[in-house]
């Protein structure tokens, strides 16, 4: 009952309706038009230097390893990687293949997509409208799931093609297994479930950096433009690859004045400084731009929705990163003693480690300065926010560690760490038994009925949580029950003030059906009780019940009254 076609009966016109939701929402268009013009005038009066300028931006490496076909160590690293892939695809699809998967996808913000297209985010809480660009047109195709998971798997390939063309300066056996180990933590696993912007940063990223080196090759100007473009859609779809332009953006400046390609003095100079770095420039020209609009369109960080819904201790998030920090701290280990090593040639190492510095600015700004990670209940352990810091950090050491032995033992050990977090994260989806309630209902209720169901869900850490949990249900319900007569009633949620009749009004009110706050069921109502909720007043209204349910699974019991 619950699956949707595989396509959508009128696409054309929704894709126009759906995109045009995403274009025309805020403000952000005319910014891109702005941002687009100033980085276009630029371009033009630096384009001598940056065609002239030697090809000194210095994170690349000249040697190119390709895939030998006469060496089986490089054939068992492919098939290593195929494995990996196999592994990721079976995760993916053994679990629930519905909008009950999990409560982001059965809430509001999921079903409005659904019907008219995602609204970007450009506002006072985040600023990434190029987030689910992609997502619209999805929608506007297709609403069912193995479609969007195997859109999300395309992606994952995608992905995986341009990491392997852009760490072409690793050995192609090392880099098969680099990847294979990479997209089996849990930090890149857990993320295929659904369409995550930071798989998206993964690919604008590469593709930025692929044309970075094509210009260090070649200073050709064309290759400065698209690099400008990949690198704003990174920014734009995810606030966090400012920071790591930001380490890429330092570390190129230092290694400027550490071959004395410039001095301190030359700051005095701002023209010249731009002639002597042209791309360093356009760099932070972006950041610049990026930053200007953030800081007027955005709350304070103290007062931020978004970040205050994840913030914690920087001590509790040492804890919740630390596979990534630690992997992080190995990278910067190799980094530093390779800088060591290295101190008196002109192109120190610790320059060419301008990635992993990018990658621990991103660290030290999640963890310290936004003190931040997912709180969401489908989202809690998952470490996503470090996915940037992890790839760039496990790259360095592929590369640089020699000893083989050294590497298988990391490599199985780093397998075996996420073997353990991925099983453990898998037991804690409970998508499917929300389906099998919502099936057994459609099959029991009438249609021709008015039908209450009286909801009580298990207690989450604030009321807030609670409010949205229980919102999850009655939007996936109204969505997914549309030729029902449904009254849902709820004990945990009550809507009490003006502000949260005008916050589900945006949300429109036509794709929300509202729940009537009552403390107990009465005769007739569907009753729905999680197992897990231990509360009182819970305990009592089970109590209650005389009778069986009938229906129940791991979950859930259902009654009926």
């Amino acid at each position: 009952m619950f699956e949707a076609p595989l396509l959508q009966d009128q696409i054309w016109s929704n894709l126009i309706k759906f995109n045009i939701t995403t274009l025309v929402s805020r403000l952000w268009v005319p910014w891109m038009l702005i941002v687009a013009i100033i980085l276009g005038c630029f371009i033009w009066l630096l384009r001598h230097q940056i065609r002239t300028s030697p090809a000194y931006f210095n994170l690349f490496h000249n040697t190119i390893y390709t895939f030998r076909p006469h060496k089986k160590r490089d054939w068992a690293a492919l098939f290593m990687l195929l494995a990996a892939l196999a592994s990721t695809l079976f995760y993916m699809y053994n679990t629930e293949n519905s909008f009950f998967e999990n409560f982001d996808l059965m809430a509001l913000g999921t079903t409005r997509s659904l019907v008219s297209g995602v609204v970007p985010n450009f506002d006072y809480a985040r600023i990434t409208p190029l987030a689910f660009w992609n997502l619209s047109s999805l929608y506007a195709i297709t609403q069912n799931m193995y479609v969007i998971k195997g859109f999300v798997f395309a992606q994952l390939l995608l992905a995986i093609w341009l990491m392997y063309c852009f760490f072409d300066y690793i050995p192609a056996a090392r880099r098969l297994i680099f990847l294979a180990v990479f997209i089996l933590t849990p930090t890149m696993l857990l993320t295929s479930k659904i369409v995550f912007p930071d798989r998206e940063i993964i690919i604008a990223l590469m593709a930025a950096l692929l044309c970075a080196k094509k210009y260090s090759q070649t200073s050709k100007l064309r290759w400065v433009a698209w690099f400008l473009f990949f690198m704003n859609v990174a920014i734009y779809t995810k606030e966090t690859c400012i920071l790591f332009f930001f380490g890429i953006l330092i570390t190129s400046v230092l290694y400027n004045i550490w071959n004395e390609k410039i001095t301190l003095r030359s700051f005095l100079h701002p023209w010249q400084l731009i002639k002597e770095m042209p791309l360093e420039f356009l760099i932070a020209l972006c950041l610049l731009m990026y930053s200007v609009i953030y800081f007027v369109l955005q709350t304070p960080n103290e007062s931020n929705i978004y970040l205050n819904n994840g913030r914690h201790q920087w001590q509790s998030l040492l804890n919740y990163y630390q596979f990534e920090l630690a992997v992080c701290i190995a990278a910067v280990c190799v980094l530093l003693l390779r800088a060591k090593r290295y101190y008196d040639t002109l192109i120190n190492p610790m320059f060419r480690g301008g990635l992993v510095i990018g990658s621990l600015v991103i660290a030290f700004g999640i963890v310290f300065v936004l003190q931040t990670a997912p709180n969401s209940p489908h989202l809690v352990g998952k470490t996503y926010y470090l996915l940037l810091t992890l790839l760039f950090a496990l790259a360095y050491i592929f590369e640089h560690i020699r000893s083989r032995l050294v590497l298988a033992v990391l490599s199985v050990a780093i397998l075996f760490y996420s073997a353990v977090k991925n099983i453990e994260a898998s037991k804690q989806e409970i998508g499917v038994y929300y389906r099998e309630t919502a099936e057994f209902l459609a099959q029991n209720m009438n249609k021709n009925d008015i039908n209450f169901l009286f909801i009580i869900e298990k207690p989450q850490a604030t009321h807030d949580i609670d409010q949205w949990i229980i919102e999850a249900w009655s939007t996936i319900y109204r969505y997914y029950f549309k030729d029902y007569k449904l009254i849902i009633k709820s004990n945990q949620h009550l809507i009490k003030t003006v502000s949260d009749l005008v916050h589900l009004q945006q949300f429109r009110l036509q794709i929300y059906t509202p729940i009537v706050p009552i403390e107990k069921p009465t005769k007739g109502d569907w009753v729905i009780i999680n197992k897990n909720n231990y509360r009182p007043e819970t305990l009592e209204i089970r109590k209650n019940i005389p009778q069986k349910p009938v229906f129940e699974n791991k979950l859930f019991e259902v009654f009926r009254l």
